[in-house]
């Protein structure tokens, strides 16, 4: 990956054609620091673009909410604080719209099961955010490819749900949609 000064739409080697509600894997089989270090240096709210790095082996939907809540500069914990847990979800998903997040990059994606894939894939649609899961796998699961493609994204009438992954960093997208 090279440097750029900002990231105004989307992270490097990431396909073109992305569109708001789409959900994107890039793959880094090397688990290189310097990726992972470049792409948590693109947060940046007063550019669209928020960088979350879940906690290691949050399997709970509700902290994954939290920490997309801290990601966008809310308070850690504030949720359970406030009793709020439950509305975690619908409560990120106002806060993209709200703080206008184009493009939400998550880091250690492979480290999250399935079901938050499924959930980071709705809220990409709710929000109308890019998704970017950052991973270190070469290709995805057979259940995070279904989490994806079970989880429609918005589009044109008929537009099949979408989960495009950049092949080996750079190059096309390839579609895994059903």
């Amino acid at each position: 990956m090279t440097a750029a000064p900002v990231m105004a739409v989307a992270p490097p080697g990431a396909p073109p054609q992305a569109r708001p509600g789409t959900v994107t894997v890039l793959a880094d089989p090397g688990d290189s620091p310097q990726a992972a270090a470049e792409l948590a240096g693109r947060h940046d709210l007063d550019h669209g673009v928020a960088v979350c790095q879940p906690q290691p082996g949050v399997t709970s939907p509700s902290v994954l909410a939290g920490d997309l809540l801290i990601a966008l500069g809310k308070l850690p914990g504030a949720l359970a604080a406030e009793h709020l847990s439950r509305r975690g979800w619908e409560l990120a998903a106002l806060w993209l719209r709200a703080e206008a997040v184009q493009d939400l990059v998550v880091l250690h994606a492979d480290r999250l099961p399935p079901g938050r894939w499924s959930d980071l894939a709705t809220l990409a649609a709710t929000a109308s955010t890019r998704v970017w899961l950052a991973t270190r796998a070469a290709g995805m699961t057979a259940g995070q490819r279904a989490a994806l493609t079970a989880t429609p994204t918005p589009g044109p009438a008929g537009t099949p749900p979408s989960c495009a992954r950049p092949a080996a960093g750079t190059g096309p997208a390839r579609s895994c949609s059903s």
